[in-house]
């Protein structure tokens, strides 16, 4: 009997034409409830254009940037979403200056940094030119280790 994600990996190894599988061609075999892909979509229009708008929402908050006055001008995000607050019903974002300013938020937002590149890490580590970053990723967190300022489980 095979697995859901090994049924999982069987269809979308049949929907791949020249090398690619296009999302679309995902939609419509999961459409049918024998697809094991089914139960991973929502199918009710209403609720899905609900999440889609909440999807849009936070690509809004992901990418709206401000313009720092600082010399020389910085273009930063405005918002930041922390661990923490993703974990909470409805998720949220925190204003970055916010953020810089509170010693605790600043401490989630370098955990969840380095997450985020530990990650970066496994999807690219093949990429030689990319070691250094890897590097000062590991001396980072030897430094935070030695001063106790916490792991990246928190």
């Amino acid at each position: 009997m095979k697995t859901q994600q090994e049924r999982i990996q069987k269809e979308l190894k049949s929907l791949t034409r020249d090398g690619l599988i296009l999302p679309h061609d995902v939609v419509e075999a999961a459409r049918s409830p024998k697809s094991a892909m089914h139960d991973m979509f929502t199918w009710d229009d209403n609720e899905a254009a609900h999440q889609y708008r909440l999807y849009q929402a936070r690509q809004i908050l992901r990418t709206y940037v401000v313009i720092e006055d600082a010399a020389p001008k910085q273009v930063i995000r405005a918002f930041v979403s922390l661990k923490p607050d993703r974990q909470r019903e409805g998720g949220g974002y925190r204003h970055i200056a916010d953020v810089l300013s509170d010693e605790q938020l600043y401490q989630q937002m370098l955990k969840d940094s380095l997450v985020e590149l530990r990650s970066l890490q496994t999807k690219y580590q093949r990429i030689r030119e990319l070691k250094p970053i890897f590097e000062a990723t590991d001396l980072i967190e030897r430094q935070m280790a030695q001063t106790g300022e916490g792991t990246l489980a928190a």
